[in-house]
């Protein structure tokens, strides 16, 4: 009897380590997808990495986006799964509870997904549009950058502007 009690304790705890550990997982997986989104905001900000970004490199971001994305997720579902079956009465706290974190780490990591895609979309669009429409080219500011501005600004720097300012002739 007392061997069949020690057996169920050693069980228990094991089953817990093993959730602990599935929940450390689900963590590193929401992490990574930070990581990743952080990473492609750097690099789609830097204007290097945009000039050399071409629309077959877009079309290559955006499978591996997706296909990161969704393997993301759904190991994400699997750590939820395998919890679940670590369990072997149906505690509806924890089940509750994993549900929630699930879908919270889910939709994090489907915001986390926003950056890359907006820099793919940017970078496209950069590419494949001016930076600024014809009908604007032939506006006055456009055509003479002096127009609603102190003349002294566009014709010298900026910084013999402000040193200007700063210590008068």
């Amino acid at each position: 009897m007392n061997d069949s009690n020690e057996a169920a304790t050693a069980e228990l705890d094991a089953n817990k380590e093993w959730e602990k550990r599935l929940w450390d997982l689900a963590n590193a997986i929401t992490a990574f997808a930070l990581a990743q989104s952080l990473v492609a905001g750097y690099q789609f900000g830097n204007p290097a990495f945009r000039a050399n970004f071409t629309l077959v490199v877009a079309c290559l971001s955006l499978l591996m986006l997706v296909l990161v994305t969704s393997a993301e997720i759904i190991a994400i579902l699997w750590c939820r799964d395998a919890a679940l079956r670590q369990n072997n009465e149906s505690l509806t706290e924890a089940v509750r509870l994993w549900n929630r974190v699930t879908w919270g780490r889910i939709a994090a990591i489907l915001f986390f997904a926003v950056a890359p895609l907006a820099g793919v979309i940017g970078a496209v669009i950069s590419h494949v549009s001016p930076c600024v429409p014809e009908s604007c080219l032939h506006s006055p500011a456009v055509r003479n950058p002096s127009v609603g501005r102190s003349p002294s600004v566009t014709t010298r720097s900026l910084a013999s502007h402000i040193h200007a300012r700063i210590i008068p002739p």
